[in-house]
């Protein structure tokens, strides 16, 4: 217990100058005047860095080498604290015992093991061992982590979600493209932070199908009123007056045309609260004295990417939308209390309680409520079809000829979030795992080539 694996080795690499080349240094060329030990890691001269630097004693410039060596016995001559060299520290990481260092070793979520505590023995030594529970939600170093299909308890750890979500996106949460556009082709796709890699080839296809699987599941379920919306409404707040961002504000772009701009003066800033030709977004145009200049805009909105639509109910021996005849028709929802009418039939509540009409159907037991207008909500579909807002790259035009050749990130990661802590919980909870796994066999079905990902024969026993 406690040995490093048959084959496997304690290597400790420092970066190094040097005016040998990779290649040289394997070779023990000297003659540069500086100590050579260790092993470069790519003694091919495949990868490394250089710098040109002007020695005045050889009047030229002088080439300096940077790059990985394993194994080095000495200590850099330029760094006077450091006081162990990297073969010793590895020496010591592969068998700590050999050099009378006390340590302990973890066995167990209650147990450790003491290591070289032998002259200790006997003496009046106290141990004292404080614990501290970490409540930090990592995941736990592992080299695989097991997926449970179709279980509503299991979810993603943090590091394989923001994976998921960032490949689905197609950029990470500081703005960064995901792939990394400048990594060769077969490296861009994987499960890889750095170098930031894609589990997607096409995410827009991917992301489709994230949408598509969720507003089939939305549909069946009368969620208005029983749901958060923070996630679902989140935006970028309107600049205050005290940001000293704008000088006035009016209601939309067209109001800047009724504006006397003979009597401007000066450079003045405008807050166009809903600017119509920006998609509804907030916006701040400049009147630099020929005409009115976007400078910035709302950078996300969420609200624009959802809807509510009429939920039908799906989950009976009669299924019904938009087509089910209606047999009567109502204005109050109280008026049903006195209404005669055969078991099977519909009527339709034009003022129900929700503000709406709402459809019911005459039951052994009285009403049921199987349709209401507006009752649930809907994804839309340009959250993964970016030529309906015209979002996306848009060819050569400048900032303030198409602001929109930005994509929807932000609102996309608000959109997971609500799917995630919203929308898919409780009774729902399933329904996250089964977004999951759709993220998964997509990769499979698009790549065949998996290294990151596997499936298992593994099955679930539970004790009743």
């Amino acid at each position: 217990w406690g040995q490093t694996f048959p084959g496997s080795s304690i290597d400790v690499y420092e970066w190094i100058e040097s005016t040998l080349l990779p290649s040289q240094y394997n070779l023990r060329i000297e003659g540069s005047g500086e100590q050579v030990s260790g092993t470069a890691l790519y003694g091919d001269d495949t990868q490394y860095s250089v710098v040109a630097r002007y020695d005045s004693r050889l009047d030229r410039s002088v080439n300096y080498y940077y790059y990985w060596v394993k194994g080095k016995t000495t200590l850099p001559a330029n760094d006077p604290s450091r006081k162990n060299t990297i073969a010793y520290v590895a020496n010591l990481i592969s068998n700590p015992q050999r050099f009378d260092i006390k340590y302990y070793s973890v066995t167990d979520t209650n147990k450790f093991l003491l290591n070289n505590v032998r002259n200790l023995v006997g003496s009046r030594i106290g141990l004292n061992v404080d614990i501290k529970q970490n409540d930090f939600d990592a995941d736990s170093h592992s080299v695989w982590k097991l997926a449970s299909e179709g279980d509503k308890q299991y979810r993603p750890g943090s590091y394989v979600e923001t994976r998921w979500w960032d490949s689905l996106i197609g950029k990470n949460s500081n703005g960064d493209l995901v792939p990394d556009l400048n990594l060769p082709v077969n490296e861009r796709y994987g499960n890889n932070t750095r170098p930031r890699q894609s589990w997607y080839v096409d995410r827009y296809s991917a992301l489709k199908e994230i949408i598509d699987y969720a507003n089939s599941v939305l549909k069946r379920y009368q969620l208005v009123g029983q749901i958060g919306l923070d996630n679902l409404d989140a935006k970028e707040p309107e600049p205050t007056v005290q940001s000293l961002e704008w000088d006035v504000s009016v209601d939309t772009y067209a109001d800047l045309g009724y504006l006397n701009t003979a009597d401007i003066s000066g450079t003045v800033n405008y807050l166009v609260k809903a600017d119509e030709t920006a998609n509804g977004y907030w916006a701040i145009y400049q009147w630099n004295g020929t005409e009115f200049l976007r400078t910035k805009i709302q950078t996300y909105n969420t609200s624009p990417y959802w809807g509510y639509t009429d939920w039908y109910k799906e989950d009976s021996d009669m299924a019904h939308d938009e087509n089910t005849k209606i047999d009567k028709q109502v204005t109050f929802q109280y008026e049903l209390d006195t209404l005669v009418i055969d078991q099977g039939k519909h009527v339709k509540v034009t003022n129900a309680d929700t503000g709406g009409w709402k459809l019911f159907m005459k039951t052994a037991t009285g009403f049921e409520n199987v349709g209401t207008e507006n009752g649930t909500i809907r994804l839309a579909t340009k959250l993964y079809d970016y030529t309906q807002d015209a979002t996306g790259v848009a060819g050569g035009d400048n900032f303030d000829e198409n602001f929109f050749d930005q994509e929807p990130s932000i609102e996309t990661r608000k959109i997971l979030t609500a799917l995630r802590d919203d929308l898919f919980v409780n009774e729902l909870s399933v329904e996250y795992n089964n977004l999951f796994f759709i993220g998964l066999r997509k990769v499979l079905s698009e790549q065949t080539y998996v290294d990151w990902l596997f499936k298992t024969a593994f099955i679930n026993v539970k004790n009743s």
